[in-house]
């Protein structure tokens, strides 16, 4: 039936635009790209007759499918949690959110450059490369020993789970894609947006250049002038409880 073509149409449409909403912030479109333009040359090999090329093309589609899954496993669990309505970053506890205001503001005064991620999931840590495992209680004092210059872990990122430091150092990928409102920020700042793009986290950030403190959320980069502001945005962006602070 003709209704029936049409929504059969309609959602392979709406599930090829999803996937590709979603891949096109991550490293993944380049071998989805390549794994498509693979599929089409064997499709045209085999209809000219070409067995042998069309069955060693068919192999490397399978073969990179298969290492898009492997290297990319991260994101599509990220992929999987969204269509299952599990998105969206977790609020970190009253007590680990103090002790982030008072590590944040001493490492701006001391302009000691720092990023720090909330990885509940252990998403991210999964991503990353050269981590150093910790599993220590979060303090304001160790993370302002972690990104000390003098301390070889201070160019990575610190990553939190359940309320602990779990790793330090950590090397997260970078895209080449540019970001033209956001060209006069470091590496360290673009790291800071693409993870909090990609994963739907929290991402706190401090520029060891002037000291100036961010946020970064999939919606965007927030300027922390103050401590009341580090506040101030909890309370607008989850909820009221941490008025509680002190």
């Amino acid at each position: 039936m003709l209704w029936h073509n049409i929504l059969d149409y309609v959602f392979i449409i709406a599930i090829i635009l999803t996937l590709y909403r979603f891949i096109r912030k991550t490293e993944a479109v380049k071998m989805v790209l390549g794994i498509v333009l693979i599929f089409a040359l064997s499709y045209i090999a085999g209809h000219l007759g070409f067995e042998r090329t069309s069955f060693l093309l068919n192999l490397g589609t399978q073969t990179l499918a298969f290492g898009t899954l492997l290297i990319f496993s991260p994101e599509l669990r990220m992929f999987l949690k969204k269509l299952g309505g599990f998105s969206g970053p977790k609020r970190p506890s009253n007590a680990t959110l103090k002790v982030f205001e008072d590590a944040l503001f001493d490492l701006s005064k001391n302009k000691h450059g720092a990023l720090i991620i909330m990885d509940e999931n252990g998403d991210i840590s999964a991503a990353s490369e050269n981590q150093t495992f910790l599993d220590a209680k979060v303090s304001s004092s160790l993370i302002g020993t972690i990104f000390h210059p003098n301390t070889p872990l201070h160019d990575g990122a610190v990553l939190i789970q359940k309320g602990r430091i779990h790793f330090a150092g950590c090397k997260l990928p970078l895209s080449a894609r540019k970001r033209d409102n956001f060209g006069t920020l470091g590496t360290r700042h673009m790291v800071a947006i693409e993870t909090a793009e990609s994963f739907d986290t929290i991402v706190f950030v401090v520029s060891e250049e002037t000291g100036a403190i961010r946020i970064a959320t999939k919606s965007g980069l927030y300027f922390v002038a103050s401590r009341q502001d580090f506040r101030q945005f909890f309370l607008e962006h989850y909820d009221s409880t941490l008025k509680k602070l002190k």
